[in-house]
């Protein structure tokens, strides 16, 4: 008997790790979906095909690049019970909120203009570790036709080769310094044992970060020595926020 599939699909970007999943902005939607319980299932598409994806099912692009073209994006979602595609994290997670409201809630009631404000506060301090030293790293994790897009499109982004993004010696240092100072600077908001933005509670707040924390970590290695150290990072608070929401790393 053929499986059934389930109403929703999540379009991702393979790698060539175990279970596949590494991007962070796909790992926030992957999130939601296991935290509220909602049956899915993956669909991986290469990058060099994610603009066929959009254009095949008449998808405008969530956002435009710096000279005015589409860019087009994954996580992108489909529900057949609406007929609806929805593209980019947080709408996906609002469009949950929405169409499957039964608990447990992303957004608990009186909360969502702080919790969406909470993302774009701290995704400039992830810039300095995000674009010094994993970018450069994710180019060796992807398939074949995606490690070529990566390192076309961020080649031209960087105006220089992938292999010379990640700066060495001092330069690294300085850098690596900066990127644990920025996390600290997060780890302020919160409380001293703090784990959750909400305190006791799962919020999008948290699955919006943690789509960071498990980039870095799933790009660097568990066993490398940078995730080592940022394991330790703000009295450990980063490795603590996966170790909570390892219940909802399920690959559908």
């Amino acid at each position: 008997m053929a499986t059934k599939l389930a109403a929703l699909t999540l379009y991702d970007i393979p790698s060539k790790l175990a279970n596949k999943a590494w991007s962070p902005n796909t790992w926030k939607t992957r999130y939601c979906l296991n935290f509220k319980g909602i049956p899915y299932q993956t669909e991986w598409i290469e990058y060099p095909d994610i603009k066929a994806l959009y254009e095949t099912h008449h998808i405008p692009a969530p956002r435009t690049k710096g000279d005015g073209s589409p860019d087009y994006t994954l996580p992108l979602l489909h529900d057949s019970t609406t007929g609806k595609f929805v593209p980019d994290s947080t709408a996906i997670a609002l469009y949950l909120e929405e169409h499957y409201p039964e608990a447990p809630v992303l957004f608990p009631p009186g909360t969502k203009t702080l919790i969406l404000a909470y993302e774009p506060a701290f995704d400039p301090l992830t810039d300095e570790i995000g674009l010094k030293f994993v970018i450069p790293r994710a180019h060796g994790i992807l398939n074949e036709r995606s490690a070529e897009y990566f390192r076309e499109t961020r080649e031209r982004a960087f105006h220089c080769k992938i292999e010379e993004i990640e700066p060495q010696g001092e330069e690294r240092a300085q850098a690596w310094a900066k990127a644990k100072a920025e996390f600290d600077q997060i780890a302020e908001w919160y409380e001293k044992d703090q784990i959750l933005v909400m305190g006791d509670k799962v919020s999008y707040a948290d699955v919006a970060l943690a789509g960071w924390i498990v980039w870095l970590k799933l790009v660097f290695g568990e066993e490398s020595d940078e995730w080592q150290d940022i394991a330790t990072w703000s009295d450990g608070r980063w490795a603590k926020l996966l170790e909570t929401l390892a219940p909802y790393e399920t690959i559908s």
